[in-house]
């Protein structure tokens, strides 16, 4: 199947956009619509907090997959940056993530009421990626993806992202 949750031809719009709060909400239903009734995704900045809520309503149960990709090690054709990592912390049964990129550390942690399990694996896991308009050819053998996975979850799921810079 050459389907991953998303529809590759779906428009969102922005709905809600406030400069003073420096946040915008998107509609993403008919990107998700095989699968949701509703989907929705708010970014707000908050100084040096970026904050995404994603809010999805399914149709049934399904599984859900969230996930952020670093590079991790330097592609043969791109020395602009320096290397990251993805390391995952637990701090009682709270779970975060530290990612470095570029020599810069974040935080990232997660809050929802839907249980879920926090991953690092390999990038080509569950990636069916078309080329880059811009010709550019990605290596997935150089990146590895920050995965929230919720498993037979149903209704509506809404996952709360922060990542803070900690430098």
């Amino acid at each position: 199947s050459d389907y991953y949750g998303q529809s590759k031809t779906a428009y969102s719009d922005i709905t809600v956009y406030n400069p003073e709060l420096k946040t915008a909400t998107m509609d993403l239903s008919e990107a998700y619509a095989r699968d949701a009734t509703s989907a929705s995704r708010k970014i707000s900045l908050d100084g040096k907090k970026l904050v995404i809520e994603d809010s999805i309503t399914l149709k049934k149960q399904s599984n859900i997959y969230w996930n952020w990709y670093v590079q991790v090690k330097n592609d043969k054709n791109d020395k602009t940056f320096t290397a990251g990592n993805i390391e995952i912390f637990t701090d009682g049964e709270y779970e975060y993530a530290i990612v470095t990129r570029n020599g810069k550390k974040f935080k990232v942690s997660f809050e929802t009421d839907s249980p879920y399990s926090l991953k690092v694996q390999k990038a080509e896991y569950y990636v069916n990626v078309d080329p880059d308009p811009n010709g550019t050819k990605h290596s997935f053998e150089t990146s590895r993806r920050l995965a929230v996975q919720f498993e037979n979850v149903s209704g509506t799921v809404n996952l709360k992202t922060i990542v803070e810079s900690m430098d």
